[in-house]
């Protein structure tokens, strides 16, 4: 799996945030969840946002005394969150009994 994957399996957890971010969505809180580096993390987040499989806000993150970068997945983000939780082979299923 990749790591943009993995991102989006994250992020796909945690929605709804409107003022207090948890610190898991900030690129530190990513990194440390998937057990990566914040470089690594950084480059793959800004491959997904010129995407457009995210949205990024500067917020408040609980426990940290200055607002940091948030991310959270799109519309379209969303969309692949789904196919990859709830697997994408329904459709080759329907394919082979075919």
């Amino acid at each position: 799996m990749s790591l943009k994957d993995k991102i989006i399996l994250h992020l796909g957890k945690y929605s709804g945030y409107t003022w207090d971010f948890p610190y898991a969505l900030c690129q530190t809180g990513i990194a440390e969840e998937l057990g990566t580096v914040r470089t690594n993390i950084a480059r793959v987040l800004y491959t997904m946002q010129s995407e457009n499989l995210l949205e990024v806000e500067q917020n408040h993150v609980i426990g940290l005394k200055r607002k940091r970068l948030t991310y959270m997945l799109s519309e379209k983000g969303r969309e692949i969150f789904k196919g990859l939780y709830y697997g994408t082979n329904e459709n080759d299923k329907d394919d082979a009994g075919e």
